[in-house]
């Protein structure tokens, strides 16, 4: 089903619009209902951040345009996380941008998020994925590639 959305409030991993990039090794709290974790030692987990050294594990929210917000997936529930490549779902948000993006619409629909291409970040120990796909109805819908890591 896709419905009008409206764009969230401004706030959280939400706010820091533009860049996905995910860090290791930092503790964050956890809701009791997530799905099981990805067993892996512990320097080798993974989170999520707009900048280096700040990291959130399991975002619950990944934007996928720079600076505008037009396109983002959130209530995100992690299946897979810690590895090569993390998988959740959620719902994609996409603006229709139609007359223009300013005055166009907010449509949602059920999504799979993937998150790859792990790198450190310079001067941190930690690992970011600087990579990510939505995936609605079995087509892509979104891609961040070659993000930069911001720091």
């Amino acid at each position: 089903m896709i419905r009008r959305f409206s764009k969230p409030a401004a706030g959280g991993l939400a706010a820091a619009v533009g860049t996905l990039t995910v860090v290791v090794g930092m503790a964050a709290a956890q809701p009791t209902h997530r799905p099981a974790r990805t067993q892996v030692a512990a320097d080798q987990v993974v989170l999520a951040s707009q900048k280096c050294g700040k990291g959130v594990e399991r975002p619950t929210v990944v934007v996928f345009a720079c600076g505008d917000f037009n396109s983002f997936a959130e209530h995100l529930r992690w299946s897979q996380w810690g590895g090569r490549v993390a998988v959740g779902s959620g719902d994609f948000s996409s603006n229709d941008c139609k007359p223009d993006c300013a005055r166009g619409h907010f449509h949602e629909a059920r999504a799979t998020v993937r998150l790859y291409s792990r790198r450190h970040c310079a001067g941190h120990k930690h690992l970011y994925y600087q990579r990510a796909t939505v995936v609605v109805r079995g087509r892509r819908q979104a891609e961040l590639v070659g993000c930069p890591v911001l720091g």
